[in-house]
């Protein structure tokens, strides 16, 4: 299939990766191809699986013709990189509307309906060149499709300021990729994916930084738990036992994670420079934010970077966890490099 002949001026095109995923792939092309939405096609990027997945997604596709799949011949590239791959094919790709799919969830059937029309009114208001994004709460369920809980933000208690979400999105994400949908000035900016960054922080960062974050809070997608998730959902204590057991390994995973985040700025940084935004506050908050972690000044300076960059978390016990890391990243980081 060549990309180029998929969708339409105003279709839909979904992007979903697969690896070793044919337990559960079955439920999730129901529930795509059950849509209330009927106009869409699906981009499918199998990431070097070894099980019955890539039959499963040829019988798929030979099914139903708004099934393609994107044969690149990169082999596996691991999840992230995978969805870069997609969003670098869905550039060539005719179409306005992209939303991310995982291979083992369950849509309700008007998710790309309901999301859909909060993109394009988003888009009526603010224009098409602006990079939108939208996404929802999902419903927490096991591997039987059984209810966890009915909401992952209330069971991660995870969220971003609504009024100011790159304040929020510059220290940790808080969209899930499988709940999301963009439009094409968003994915315009994403491309190409920096390497080891996660598609979904990053096209929520895009939006965040030039246009709009859209939130529809009824859950779009049964999110389905079952062990061997790429990242899964966690209770929000879910931390305490691992930190109890090995404090060191937690503190430098943690390190190790937030550093991901930190390197995401500063390409962003780059990113908006390229494009001609160097004078935006946005860039000069993300710089702000990047340097007070990448700098090698003294740390009250970088942490007059910081607050002059706007980036905040949400609950008091995390800013005073901010200013630790503050202090100690610059070290971290040094260790890091050099082993």
């Amino acid at each position: 299939m060549s990309p180029n002949s998929s969708g339409s001026a105003e279709g839909v095109l979904v992007l979903m990766s697969t690896y070793n995923g044919s337990q559960f792939l079955a439920e999730q092309l129901e529930s795509i191809i059950g849509q209330s939405h009927r106009e869409w096609t699906l981009l499918v990027r199998d990431d070097g699986s070894s099980d019955s997945t890539i039959a499963m997604l040829e019988t798929y596709s030979k099914q139903d013709d708004r099934i393609h799949i994107v044969r690149d011949h990169a082999g596996n590239v691991g999840a992230w990189r995978s969805f870069g791959l997609l969003l670098k094919a869905a550039t060539a790709a005719k179409g306005r509307y992209f939303f991310f799919s995982d291979q083992d969830d369950v849509w309700f059937p008007d998710k790309i309906s309901t999301q859909l029309k909060m993109l394009r009114k988003l888009e009526k208001e603010l224009g098409e060149s602006i990079p939108i994004l939208v996404h929802s709460d999902l419903e927490v369920v096991d591997a039987s499709l059984d209810p966890i809980n009915p909401s992952f933000r209330d069971f991660q208690r995870t969220s971003y300021d609504h009024a100011d979400p790159l304040g929020t999105l510059l220290i940790h994400n808080a969209v899930v990729g499988c709940s999301a949908c963009f439009n094409r000035a968003a994915l315009t900016f994403a491309v190409p994916l920096p390497a080891q960054s996660p598609h979904d922080w990053w096209l929520a960062l895009a939006a965040a930084s030039l246009g709009k974050i859209g939130d529809t809070p009824r859950p779009t997608v049964r999110y389905r738990q079952h062990g061997r998730n790429a990242i899964g959902a966690q209770s929000r204590h879910a931390f305490v036992p691992a930190f109890l057991r090995h404090p060191r390994q937690f503190v430098e995973r943690s390190m190790t994670e937030f550093a991901v985040g930190v390197d995401q700025a500063a390409h962003l940084y780059r990113r908006l420079l390229e494009r001609g935004h160097a004078n935006s506050a946005a860039a000069q908050r993300v710089k702000g934010y990047a340097f007070a972690f990448r700098g090698s000044s003294g740390f009250r300076k970088r942490y007059a970077e910081l607050r002059a960059s706007g980036a905040r978390p949400r609950r008091r016990l995390s800013r005073l966890a901010m200013l630790g890391l503050l202090a100690a990243f610059p070290r971290f980081r040094r260790n890091d490099r050099a082993s």
